[in-house]
């Protein structure tokens, strides 16, 4: 399989007693311009086992205010991280520093060790360093604390899958064995065991899932043109429609006015009344010549 492998030996026999109650790497893949945070994120990975991490990048893209996300690219807000390790703005970077700057400052209030014109808050405060950071990370972890950090406006991310299986298996541990004696040091101290060796080494197989990568974008559900342009075919529609309907109107009314015009024209009585002719009646006569032959 393709990909970056790495056999890495934690030296379980270096942990601490009674303080290290797990063993094996904790690993998290990240972008380059961004600080880790293995403590927030990352895989366990156990010894004794190759363990493989097939990814995928996935590239995020918000809109600034005035939309709802309110995200940054960090232009105006003051990074620790960036100033000494060249790293990006990120929202876990941000809450991270608020959190140990409020930490310290909790912890100086309990210790006295405030200015004189914090002496009274001091004097409030009988609480032990311990319990000042234990209140400070229940209010962190039910964000009641006044500290903003927006999301970043970009951000790329990978999502994992993770698989595993036993590793040297049975019949390669003898050929890993002489390979570690080769190696000479610390490693050829525990070579000759089986159990030490699984005990004490870790297989990583990291490797891309897919050549291809997600994209999930933000983008505006209406711009300033679609909002002109949506305006501007409203107000035609709505014009257009009143000036037919007043047109319509208008002829309605002419049409009733009409009706009634003539219906009242219809019942007025007639009158004309007749004069007598001065004129003398034409007569015609009709004679018969009656002739005998």
């Amino acid at each position: 399989m393709s990909g970056l492998h790495l056999e890495l030996f934690i030296q379980q026999i270096e942990y601490v007693r009674d303080m290290t109650h797990a063993a094996g790497i904790r690993l998290l893949i990240h972008d380059q311009s961004q600080m880790p945070f293995p403590e927030d994120e990352g895989v366990n990975i156990p010894p004794g086992a190759e363990t493989e991490i097939g990814m995928m990048k996935v590239h995020i893209k918000r809109l600034k205010s005035p939309y709802s996300s309110h995200c940054t690219d960090g232009e105006n807000i003051r990074n620790f991280y960036q100033d000494k390790y060249a790293a990006g703005y990120t929202r876990e970077g941000g809450e991270g520093l608020l959190a140990k700057q409020d930490e310290e400052l909790s912890a100086q209030r309990s210790d006295g060790l405030l200015t004189e014109q914090d002496k009274d808050l001091s004097r409030q405060s009988q609480a032990s360093p311990g319990n000042c950071v234990e209140l400070y990370e229940f209010k962190f972890a039910h964000d009641d604390l006044n500290c903003h950090c927006p999301l970043q406006c970009k951000e790329e991310l990978y999502e994992l899958t993770v698989s595993g299986s036993q590793w040297p298996s049975s019949s390669f541990i003898e050929n890993f064995s002489k390979e570690l004696k080769e190696i000479g040091g610390q490693v050829s101290i525990i070579a000759n065991d089986p159990a030490l060796i699984r005990d004490n080494f870790v297989k990583v197989v990291v490797y891309f899932k897919q050549l291809n990568y997600e994209l999930i974008e933000q983008e505006p559900s209406m711009t300033e043109i679609d909002l002109i342009s949506n305006m501007g075919g409203l107000v035609g529609l709505w014009v257009g429609f009143s000036v037919c309907t007043l047109v319509e109107f208008f002829e309605l009314l002419v049409d009733v006015l009409l009706f009634f015009l003539r219906r009242c024209l219809r019942m007025v009585p007639s009158t004309v009344s007749r004069r007598p002719s001065t004129q003398k009646p034409n007569h015609i006569y009709i004679t018969r010549d009656n002739t005998k032959l």
